[in-house]
């Protein structure tokens, strides 16, 4: 299987989102669209609503998610999240220790893309004599997610996802190919949305500098203000009435995570990019019964590179122009040139 370039996105270069609105259809996609943060939150808590491209689709994957759930919620236990966080904090500034902040570097390049790849290889204990095959389906998986439209990718990450399932010794493993996709590729596009959101507000790095307390935080207005995914669909597996209107059995709702995020009736100054806001429950991370399971671990690592990164320099600035890859899925900026001086 040959390998597969990640899709160049077309939009801007910002962190920009329509504004909510009311429940509309979209007749060029056959979906009922919602996104305004109330509706967005009352579908993902509604029981007829459920993940899948299909009602046929619905019981079987609800079965299979159900059980992995409570394997993966096992697997990422506090007393584990503690061990991982202490080893990977180390790795973090190791690799920052060897950073040469004399001329300009790639952030995704020289500290993200091998960062999240050590914390893909301690949380899934994947074969390193393999490195280069999982990384490679890893890529291929991550960019149907971030171009579900394509057809042609999704059937080739399929085929993907099996492969990279038997590279591990036990593939039923809460904890082995998805998890390594969603370590060593979402991660990592969460952190570089983050971290370039961070470096076009210096006033709010700075402050991070100042209190790194502020970690927690900042992780969380990072995922609200660029949320990855973009939407996220259900399907009705009755007729359905929620937000004014009625979704047959088998309609489609897309929910636009990332306008939802921006509602200014749920946040103020929804458009600004604040470290210090303590309004939570933005939906980056799902909500509701199916919220992403391996939020505790995903939050944890944020935080970890976000802490040490911004202790580590003083400041930073953008020195030359920010390349994005992704798809109408999500998308991140898969080169961050940037210049940083050490604290």
């Amino acid at each position: 299987m040959a390998d597969s370039p990640q899709p160049v996105s077309s939009l801007a270069d910002d962190f920009s989102v329509p504004s909510p609105g009311m429940p509309y259809y979209d007749d060029i996609n056959h979906s009922w669209i919602f996104t305004r943060y109330v509706d967005v939150q009352a579908a993902l808590s509604h029981p007829t609503l459920q993940p899948g491209s299909s009602v046929e689709d619905v019981p079987e994957t609800s079965t299979t998610t159900a059980a992995m759930r409570i394997r993966t919620q096992d697997a990422l236990s506090p007393s584990q999240l503690d061990k991982w966080r202490s080893r990977l904090e180390h790795a973090a500034q190791a690799i920052i220790s060897g950073l040469r902040c004399s001329a300009p570097i790639d952030l995704m390049k020289e500290f993200i893309r091998p960062w999240t790849l050590q914390v893909a290889f301690q949380v899934t204990h994947a074969d390193p004599s393999q490195t280069k095959r999982l990384c490679e389906l890893a890529v291929l998986v991550s960019s149907a997610a971030a171009e579900p439209r394509d057809p042609n990718l999704k059937e080739r990450a399929k085929l993907a996802d099996k492969e990279l399932q038997q590279l591990f010794p036990d593939p039923q493993s809460p904890i082995s190919g998805p998890a390594f996709v969603a370590l060593s590729q979402t991660l990592a596009a969460l952190l570089s949305n983050g971290w370039l959101a961070l470096l076009q507000h210096p006033l709010e790095l700075a402050s991070l500098h100042r209190d790194s307390n502020l970690a927690p935080s900042a992780v969380e207005e990072m995922l609200r203000f660029c949320a990855l995914p973009r939407t996220l669909s259900r399907v009705a597996i009755v007729e359905t009435s929620i937000s004014g209107i009625t979704v047959p059995r088998g309609g489609r709702v897309v929910l636009d995570i990332a306008s939802a995020n921006r509602d200014p009736d749920r946040f103020a100054n929804a458009n600004h990019f604040d470290l210090t806001r303590r309004s939570g429950g933005h939906f980056s991370l799902g909500a509701g019964p199916h919220a992403c399971v391996g939020a505790s671990l995903i939050r944890m690592a944020m935080e970890v590179a976000t802490r040490t990164l911004a202790v580590a320099f003083v400041s930073g600035r953008l020195n030359g122009s920010v390349e994005w890859r992704g798809g109408s899925g999500f998308r991140w900026p898969e080169v961050i040139p940037v210049e940083l001086t050490r604290a």
